[in-house]
């Protein structure tokens, strides 16, 4: 009866440490393999199909614990599942030339916990940036370039409605006010910027905006309304000005 009385216990206790110990750990797991192939293994593809779309470059970043899983040789299955789920947290970035722009799409995550928040970040730079600094956000919105010169004078060129719009520094008001005087160029600017998410500075175009863009649709959508800006912005200066 004691005998019987200690292996009920035994198993009891055996229940009770894969209860409490093992099966959340299995769990956590398991969650992020389904999570990994669901979602973030989906994304990457979707995120290469884009790539391949724009004719530019996918690249994740190195991954010192992934080359280690990859050299060792065990059950081939559970490897392949093993570097799958690894792989799909490694940070990717999509770059290249395109339109004659250098292009940078990446996504970034900042704070931690509760607080962390994944943002989409889209960034178009000329080979020729202007010949002055230059900074423009939409009003009410001081954020990125802004705060880099904020010790920098508001500029204003004079036309109330574009003034109202915008947050305009630099470090040479008289030339920036010719170059935002242009028709062209204030056309590019106010239909760039109608959307919130958009910064220019004298040597970037710059989309930054919470959470992740649903469809490649839609990221195509925004990199031609950059490059078309581009154009104008950038090209244009060079051979007006």
């Amino acid at each position: 009866m004691i005998m019987i009385i200690s292996i009920i216990i035994k198993i009891i206790t055996y229940i009770f440490i894969f209860i409490v110990f093992i099966l959340p750990i299995f769990s956590v797991f398991a969650f992020g393999i389904f999570y990994s192939n669901l979602y973030l293994g989906k994304e990457k593809v979707r995120m290469q199909s884009l790539a391949n779309a724009l004719n530019l470059q996918f690249v994740e970043s190195e991954s010192p614990v992934l080359k280690k899983i990859s050299d060792f040789n065990f059950l081939p299955q559970l490897k392949s599942k093993l570097v799958n789920f690894i792989s799909s947290f490694v940070p990717w970035k999509i770059v290249g030339d395109l339109d004659g722009f250098s292009i940078n799409i990446y996504k970034e995550t900042r704070g931690s916990g509760k607080n962390s928040q994944t943002y989409t970040i889209i960034k178009l730079n000329p080979q020729e940036p202007l010949s002055f600094v230059l900074n423009i956000e939409k009003q009410g919105l001081l954020m990125g370039f802004a705060i880099k010169v904020f010790q920098m004078e508001d500029i204003t060129i004079g036309d109330e409605k574009f003034d109202k719009s915008f947050i305009i520094k630099g470090n040479n008001p008289s030339l920036i006010k010719e170059y935002l005087l242009n028709r062209t160029i204030q056309n590019a600017i106010n239909e760039l910027m109608s959307f919130n998410d958009f910064q220019i500075s004298h040597n970037e175009i710059h989309f930054e905006a919470s959470g992740l863009i649903p469809d490649n649709e839609k990221y195509q959508q925004l990199i031609q309304k950059m490059s078309n800006a581009a154009k104008v912005l950038y090209q244009g200066f060079h051979s007006q000005f």
